[in-house]
Parts: C-alpha cells; structure tokens; sequence
C-alpha cells in the first residue's frame, strides 16, 4: 500500500459507543463515506439511521451490524435473530462476538455450530453477507486462540476478528500473526481494538490483518498523510 485510499480502503469505521446519537452516527458515516472506507460498524439500534443516510448520499459503503455485543453471552438463537434481522434493515456484514464462556469451558462443538449457523441464516437473507467473528483474544489462552481460528474456519466465518475493544485488552501483532500463520488462506483477520496511531495500523497490516477496525479512522489518515 501506498497511497491513502488504499489504507482507507481496509478500515472498518466503527462508531459502537451507546451514547452515539443521530447526529454523531451520520458525522461517522459521513466520514467513511468521503474516506472511502472498507466498512462503517455500528450497532444493529442504530441501522435505520445508517442505511437512510448512506442512501441519500448514493453510497454503496458496506456497513455492518456488531450482534451480541460486547460479550457474547446471549443464546445461539438471538445471535440467530440479531444477524438476520440486521441483514434485512441494511447491513451486509456482522460482526459477532463469540461465546467466549463456551470456549472457555472447552466446548468448541457449540462454538463452531453457532458460528455456522448464524452464517448460514445470514446468507438466506442476502447471498453477499459476510460474517466476522470477535474472539476477544485478550480473554484466551495460546491454545484457545488456535482452537477459536479452528472453529472459525470450520465454520464458514469470512472473518476471524482479535478484539470487541471494550474488553480488557485490543489486538495484538503476535496475535495477528497467529491467525495469519494459521489461515492457510481459508480465513481472512481483522484487527480490532485499541489501534489509535499509523504505526500500529501498519503494524498489524504487515503482520497480516486485512481490514482494521478503529474509531480513530481520520488521525490514523492524517498521521499517514503527513509522513507521505
């Protein structure tokens, strides 16, 4: 990469806070629209604003949906409900926090069943969906990082995502480099979480993250700009 539209181009703008009104969302929007983000993240409330304000600007932007947001911890069937129903106001991407109690308990069958599932119910919405899914890395051991990229790949995420950003801890290098090495090409990784400067935007780029996810969007640019 080496102009600023092509970083732009693998950000997902998020603006996830609950205090994020109208006016707030559509700054945001507004934002990623002109910047030409990846995505514009928000929270499945706050669709009907999203959608209405990047049609009236004739935007085809992806915008996506964070379901069971930030913990994970509602049932497989409202992960079911809040994908589908964020699909049909609007969105063509999730991103779905995993049930990181499941995994921690070991049980990786429930986790890759849910995964599946939700993608599955997604795609009968709309066929171009993409599903990501936050592992919250910073709760998980070594082995739980792997055995979570396992059940993502086996499960027909688009998307295996670090961090929600409202846990204890955001993305990692060593972590982004986990996921990339254990890839092999199924799976694409989001890096997510605490990335506020350009040196670690590119770092997590260059240790393989292929969208990043980040509030901080527009600094990250500036700074970008300013050292081209």
């Amino acid at each position: 990469m080496t102009d600023l539209r092509s970083y732009a181009a693998v950000i997902d703008h998020s603006s996830l806070l609950p205090t994020d009104n109208r006016q707030i969302i559509e700054k945001e929007c507004a934002e990623a629209v002109e910047n030409g983000y990846a995505c514009i993240c928000i929270t499945p409330a706050t669709l009907d604003w999203v959608t209405a304000y990047t049609r009236q600007q004739g935007s085809d932007i992806n915008i996506s949906a964070a379901i069971a947001f930030p913990h994970g911890t509602t049932t497989a069937a409202v992960k079911v409900f809040e994908a589908v129903e964020s699909c049909r106001k609007g969105a063509n991407e999730i991103d779905m926090v995993m049930s990181v109690n499941r995994a921690k308990d070991g049980d990786w069958l429930f986790v890759r069943d849910e995964i599946a599932e939700i993608k599955s119910e997604m795609m009968k919405v709309r066929n171009d969906a993409v599903l990501k899914v936050i592992v919250e890395t910073c709760l998980l051991s070594e082995e739980e990082k792997i055995k979570a990229c396992e059940a993502c790949i086996a499960a027909g995420a688009d998307y295996i995502k670090t961090s929600t950003g409202f846990s204890s801890g955001g993305a990692t290098v060593e972590d982004i480099r986990l996921f990339s090495d254990l890839s092999k090409g199924k799976i694409k990784v989001k890096a997510s979480g605490g990335i506020k400067t350009a040196d670690q935007f590119l770092a997590m780029i260059n240790a393989g993250a292929t969208r990043i996810g980040t509030k901080f969007s527009q600094a990250i640019l500036d700074e970008l700009s300013k050292r081209s």
